[in-house]
C-alpha cells in the first residue's frame, strides 16, 4: 500500500468517525440541552407558581364566589317544558300589563350546553303595539327577567295600522332571546 493511499484511508477513518461518532454525539448534547432548557423553564414556572400560591388562592376563590352569584341569577330547571311555558307566561303577563300583543313566541332550538350546569335556549318574540308601550315592555323583560339576553332586535311599520284608543302607529317588534337556565347537578333542587 503506498503512502498516498495510506494517507487516503486516514482521511478517510477521520472522516467517518466525524460523520458517525461526533456528529451523533453532538445532535445527542444538542437534544440535552433542549431538554434541559425545557426542565429549566418548568421548575421556574412551578417555583412562581408556589411563590403565588396564596394569591391565586385568594383569586380561585373569588372567581369561585362570583361563579356562585352569577349561577344564583340563572333559574333552575329541572324540567324543561315547564320551564318555557313558565317564562312564556311572565312574559305575555308583561305585555298584556302594556297592552301589547304577543304575535309570535317560538323556541328557535334545543338547549345547548355551555358548561356542566348552564343551558342556553334560543326563542324568537314577536310584539306588536304603539312604540312607547313596546319600550315599556322591553324594558320591563330585561329588568324582571334577568336570565334572558337579548341577541337581537327588530322594529318595523305594522302596516300603518293605528291604536284604537290614541290613534299612535302600530309597530312589531321582534326580538331573539338567549335563556340560560341552571340544571339540577349533584343532588341540588
Amino acid at each position: 500500500m503506498s503512502k498516498s493511499q495510506r494517507q487516503l484511508l486516514i482521511v478517510a477513518a477521520i472522516l467517518a468517525g466525524i460523520q458517525f461518532v461526533i456528529l451523533p454525539l453532538m445532535d445527542y448534547q444538542n437534544q440535552q440541552h433542549d431538554e434541559l432548557t425545557l426542565l429549566e423553564q418548568r421548575l421556574s414556572r412551578s417555583e412562581q407558581l408556589l411563590q403565588n400560591q396564596e394569591e391565586l388562592k385568594e383569586l380561585s376563590a373569588a372567581v369561585q364566589a362570583n361563579e356562585e352569584k352569577i349561577l344564583a341569577a340563572i333559574p333552575m330547571a329541572t324540567d324543561k317544558t315547564m320551564m318555557r311555558i313558565e317564562l312564556q307566561g311572565e312574559v305575555q303577563s308583561i305585555a298584556r300589563k302594556y297592552s301589547v300583543n304577543v304575535d309570535e313566541f317560538n323556541w328557535m332550538t334545543d338547549s345547548q350546553s355551555v358548561s356542566a350546569t348552564v343551558d342556553l335556549q334560543r326563542a324568537k318574540i314577536r310584539l306588536e303595539g304603539p312604540v312607547s308601550q313596546l319600550a315599556q315592555t322591553h324594558l320591563e323583560m330585561t329588568q324582571e327577567l334577568p336570565s334572558i339576553r337579548f341577541v337581537d332586535a327588530s322594529l318595523t311599520s305594522a302596516n300603518n295600522r293605528r291604536n284604537k284608543l290614541t290613534g299612535d302607529p302600530q309597530m312589531r317588534l321582534e326580538l331573539i332571546l338567549e335563556i340560560a337556565t341552571r340544571s339540577a347537578v349533584g343532588g341540588e333542587q
